[in-house]
């Protein structure tokens, strides 16, 4: 599964088909909605099932409807399609020799931020010991 995601998605947005599709795959991957019909064009349904993520799993009170290259919304995804694990979403990423530096500098922002907090988490059960 290609990951990247060249142009934005949503409300205007410039929509290209393939990156309809990623989106499509991730909300069908990190989701329990009904699928999303994988079609390439941008409509209603879609434009829900984005609200919708953004505000049941983001917690954003005013969704926007956009999916963005680099986005906390298309971070988001990945971090739910492949299960929070870093790893995973490296190697679905490492296959795209598209990556920008911002999109890999956010990847290691990822991996970095887990491992710290999997450290704290070992180092409070070993305090509690």
């Amino acid at each position: 599964m290609d990951v990247h995601l060249h142009r934005g998605v949503g409300p205007g947005r410039p929509n290209r088909p393939l990156d309809v599709g990623t989106v499509e795959d991730l909300l069908n991957r990190g989701t329990n909605e009904l699928p999303v019909k994988w079609n390439g064009l941008v409509g209603p349904t879609l434009l829900d099932h984005i609200s919708r993520f953004q505000h049941d799993v983001m917690h954003v009170r005013t969704p926007d409807q956009r999916v963005d290259p680099g986005g906390g919304t298309l971070r988001e995804l990945l971090r739910t399609a492949f299960g929070g694990d870093p790893r995973l979403l490296l190697a679905s990423l490492l296959d795209d020799t598209r990556m920008s530096d911002k999109e890999l500098t956010e990847l290691r922002k990822l991996i970095d931020l887990r491992r710290r907090s999997k450290t704290q988490a070992a180092q409070t059960e070993k305090n509690r010991g």
